[in-house]
């Protein structure tokens, strides 16, 4: 993402979430990408299913928010 190569970064990020989809660490990468990308509308399922599985966990709750004002 460092290099705007957001198709890259996404592709090899949707892979590892395909190989470990049970690894909490991939959805903050994974949403940032496309907040950072302003594509916030494909956030949003990455941050639900990211609720359903931590719903204590804030940092969810935030990445909800801001796709949302994007």
């Amino acid at each position: 993402m460092q290099h705007s190569e957001f198709a890259r970064a996404e592709k090899i990020l949707l892979g590892l979430r395909d190989s470990y989809p049970d690894d909490p660490t991939l959805w903050g990468a994974l949403s940032d990408l496309y907040l950072k990308a302003a594509r916030p509308r494909e956030a949003i399922p990455v941050l639900d299913a990211a609720r359903a599985r931590t719903p204590d966990d804030l940092r969810v709750w935030i990445g909800l928010a801001q796709a949302h004002l994007a």
